[in-house]
């Protein structure tokens, strides 16, 4: 088994400006980096030129927008199961399901038990 050779300085700063250009940087290391760009103009540059070889990748790509239910699966994983917005917020329900749909629930069956109770 062959042992890999330790990255230089100028391959570690390398490797740094191309993890903060794909946005793979995270807390005090991505902090330290975007300081580290007003600070060092060669770091700077560096984080650039990945920036145009990444973005020279895009060039032939035609966008695609993902089917509905890879977007339905992404929120029933986030714990929204119906799609935002699909009903209107300000909305009010429909009459029945308020207090007077309740109302009228209730005549109706005392009705219909005042019909049973008068015939028998």
């Amino acid at each position: 088994m062959t042992e890999k050779a330790p990255l230089t300085p100028q391959q570690e700063d390398d490797a740094l400006a191309a993890e903060l250009a794909l946005g793979l940087l995270e807390g005090e290391e991505a902090q330290a980096a975007v300081a580290r760009l007003s600070d060092d103009p060669a770091f700077a540059q560096s984080v650039r030129d990945w920036q145009e070889r990444l973005a020279g990748m895009t060039e032939g790509l035609t966008p695609v927008m993902a089917p509905a239910r890879a977007w339905q699966g992404i929120r029933e994983r986030l714990g929204h199961i119906a799609a935002p917005l699909t009903e209107d917020p300000a909305k009010s329900p429909s009459w029945w399901r308020g207090p007077a749909g309740m109302l009228l629930g209730l005549i109706v069956i005392a009705a219909i038990a005042a019909f049973l109770w008068w015939r028998n």
